[in-house]
């Protein structure tokens, strides 16, 4: 496994020649925020930032704290040109909200995103259906994520047929192994947090090796037992090389 130094070199290689789109679901606090942040840092603000959550307050607090550094203007030009720092309300515990927002994220970048980032999930101890009759644990840990992934994918695409990143990353307890019952999927007859935190791991490392073996491009599944042939993707697995988030 690649050390620590390794990783935060590899890191502060990145700097992209173009001005890269990226999406953030989950993005308001704990890891989502903190690796947004390292982003804008990076970049030195030169990002455009789409922020997925519920919480307008403290997602204009993030934006307002970003550094920019002013994007030349065009030659002939008397505006000043700027960088994207967008919030999109969304509960993403209700598969409807999820289209009405991944087909605005679609509009907002212009079908094409670089960077897409899921972090969002929320502990729950006992099951709690959604009205669409899902559990809600369930549904942020995977079913939701599923569904951003697969809608958000041609702007992905479009990302890579013009030669830039087109990087995903959902963070979720990848590399558990867990035994899945086939016969309660949805753990319907023996709910416990800690089943549906491990579970739900384990249908990530699926639906994300699905992408990879249909030569999908960017995919990662992070987690600490989970190794790589790539040095440079600590923690990941990808079918393309890319740099470390």
């Amino acid at each position: 496994m690649p050390s620590v130094e390794f990783a935060e070199k590899v890191v502060a290689s990145y700097r992209p020649s173009y001005i890269p789109n990226a999406v953030f679901i989950g993005g308001t606090s704990g890891i989502g925020r903190a690796m947004l942040e390292a982003l804008a840092k990076q970049t030195q603000g030169r990002v455009n930032l789409w922020i997925v959550g519920r919480n307008k307050t403290v997602a204009e607090e993030i934006i307002a704290s970003i550094p920019s550094l002013p994007l030349p203007e065009p030659e002939g030009s008397m505006a000043t040109p700027c960088f994207t720092r967008e919030f999109v309300r969304c509960d993403v515990s209700l598969l409807g909200n999820i289209q009405t927002m991944t087909q605005e994220l679609l509009r907002q970048t212009e079908r094409k995103i670089n960077i897409l980032v899921i972090t969002s999930g929320k502990a729950m101890l006992s099951r709690v259906e959604t009205a669409d009759g899902l559990d809600l644990q369930m549904m942020l840990r995977y079913y939701s994520r599923f569904k951003m992934i697969e809608d958000l994918v041609p702007a992905l695409e479009n990302a890579h047929a013009l030669g830039q990143d087109a990087r995903v990353m959902t963070v979720l307890a990848a590399g558990i192994g867990l035994k899945v019952p086939i016969d309660d999927l949805d753990l319907k007859k023996w709910y416990n947090y800690l089943k549906v935190h491990m579970l739900t791991g384990v249908y990530n490392d699926v639906m994300i090796k699905r992408d990879i073996d249909t030569d999908m491009h960017g995919f990662y599944r992070t987690g600490p037992k989970r190794t790589t042939s790539k040095p440079h993707l600590h923690s990941c697995v990808s079918r393309h090389g890319g740099h470390a988030c």
